[in-house]
């Protein structure tokens, strides 16, 4: 799971910069860069405050997130269906 890159993905569609969002959600623009590179890991409460601000359900943000290895079943499937749900899922927010 690249919970960074989800955000990092989301904020940059949305036109926002890493210290705007950072200043949205209460933290330095160096934490937040960190977050999004996978270098720093953070808390529930501070990932709401982030999904909150980019205006994405949190659960959206996990699946943003999720990567071909999070899944233990038949992987195969995950390269097909993805990119489907991602779509529909950005075509709804």
């Amino acid at each position: 799971m690249n919970i960074g890159q989800s955000i990092k993905q989301l904020r940059k569609e949305r036109g926002i910069s890493q210290k705007e969002l950072s200043s949205l959600v209460g933290t330095s623009q160096t934490h937040l860069s960190l977050v999004e590179s996978g270098k720093r890991d953070c808390s529930t409460k501070f990932l709401k405050a982030i999904s909150k601000k980019l205006n994405v359900p949190l659960p959206v943000l996990f699946w943003f997130a999720s990567e071909k290895e999070d899944y233990p079943c038949d992987k195969s499937h995950y390269e097909t269906i993805k990119p489907i749900i991602d779509q529909m899922i950005k075509s709804l927010l």
